[in-house]
This record gives C-alpha cells, structure tokens and sequence, in this order.
C-alpha cells in the first residue's frame, strides 16, 4: 500500500507515492558494560513483515541509562537494519567504528514498509 502525496511548488502539481509505513518503535542496543564489543543485535517483532519490506534503523537521540543524549549523537556507532524474516520480524545491528571505546546501552528507533 502507499499513500499519494500532492506537491505544489511554483504552481506545478506533483504527486509522489509514499509506502505505508508497516510499523515503527524504538529499541535498545546493548554492548555490555565494558568496552571491547564489536557488534550488537536486537531481534524486531513484526508479524505482519513480507520478504520485500524495508526495515530502517538509526540511532535515537534520546539519553539511556548508559549515555546522554549528547553521546547518542557523537559515537562512531553504524546502526543497520536487516536479516528480514517474512511474518516474523527483523534485526538491526550496531557496529561501533571505534569497538575499544564504546560500551553499554544505545536508543535506536525502527521502522519499516
């Protein structure tokens, strides 16, 4: 399904199809309490998932109980989505650039269509 979306710009009409959003939420990606973790993965639920959905997942800015909002938006964190399982769900990893460095818990927000 997508959702038709008319764009006026110098009196020219245009119309852009827009997927429809299948869910969306947040998670957290846990590298343990002290620094050394290469990779960390959180499994997404999302029954209504089909093989050719898109999952998407970036870092939240939003402090946990490890960092601050401010070290959410400054870590050399890779955050991706994938490994999509059809009527089950998906995963998204984070893979710090700098692993010596980086520990405990990150917000990440997802979303797919």
């Amino acid at each position: 399904m997508t959702f038709a979306l008319q764009l006026v710009a110098g009196g020219r009409h245009r119309t852009v199809d827009i997927p429809a959003l299948g869910g969306a939420g947040r998670a957290q990606l846990n590298f343990g309490s002290a620094p050394g973790s290469g990779e960390a993965r959180v499994a997404v639920a999302a029954p209504g998932i089909l093989a050719t959905s898109t999952p998407v997942a970036q870092r939240l800015i939003l402090a946990s109980v490890d960092h601050s909002e401010d070290e959410h938006m400054v870590e050399d964190l890779d955050v991706f989505a994938g490994y999509v399982r059809a009527g089950v769900g998906f995963t998204i990893v984070g893979r710090p650039r700098n692993p010596a460095r980086l520990y405990g818990i990150f917000n990440v927000s997802w979303s797919w269509s």
